[in-house]
């Protein structure tokens, strides 16, 4: 029995009207784009402004006078809206791409290189004959992976073989996450056909 419910009706026309597009172009496309479009909009500003309140409002209103500052240099983001005073936005802009670039490269040099570094050879230990095996296969990938990088020094015998076994590991990476991405879009797919067949139409 198709369902009478409101909001199973509202997320199957939204469905529908997002696969139409394979169609073609069309109105009924455009507007759920529209609508996904201003609800995302909609949910970052009250998102931004709980944010900004439980970090700077909040703090400041109890007596933390230093998130004045940082409430005064986040003001002038606003100033790029006036075409005479838009060089002051600068400031702001500067602050935070800076502190965004610093934050950013110190955690990925920690994350990215020391951590699997440490991780890579910390599976050199006393296990099974299989996890011993799985380790000693994870720690030479690793390293032909990094030599096949290598473009300072001129490649003999055994590096182009070590270059070519890095390559085929970064293959196959790549086929692996290219296979969970496919495998997590066509588990979307059933979902959303699962809600329109059982519970939009009422077919079991």
């Amino acid at each position: 029995m198709i369902s009478t419910e409101l909001w199973t009706w509202v997320y199957a026309f939204c469905v529908l009207g997002y696969w139409s597009q394979l169609y073609k172009d069309n109105p009924w496309y455009q507007f759920t784009e529209h609508i996904f479009i201003g609800i995302a909009a909609a949910h970052g500003a009250v998102m931004a402004y709980w944010s900004l309140r439980g970090m700077a409002i909040d703090p400041l209103l109890q007596g933390q006078s230093f998130w004045l500052l940082a409430l005064g240099i986040g003001a002038l983001m606003l100033f790029r809206l006036v075409k005479e005073y838009k060089y002051l936005s600068n400031w702001p802009l500067a602050i935070s791409i800076g502190v965004g670039t610093g934050l950013a490269a110190r955690g990925a040099i920690e994350t990215q290189i020391l951590k699997q570094i440490t991780s890579t050879f910390a599976l050199v230990k006393i296990a099974s004959p299989f996890e011993m095996f799985s380790n000693a296969i994870f720690i030479i990938t690793t390293i032909c992976t990094v030599v096949y990088f290598i473009y300072t020094v001129k490649p003999t015998k055994g590096l182009s073989t070590m270059s070519k076994i890095g390559r085929w590991t970064m293959m196959s990476a790549f086929g692996t996450s290219m296979a969970w991405l496919w495998m997590s879009r066509l588990n979307f797919l059933i979902s959303q056909m699962q809600v329109l067949i059982w519970e939009w139409l009422g077919i079991v």
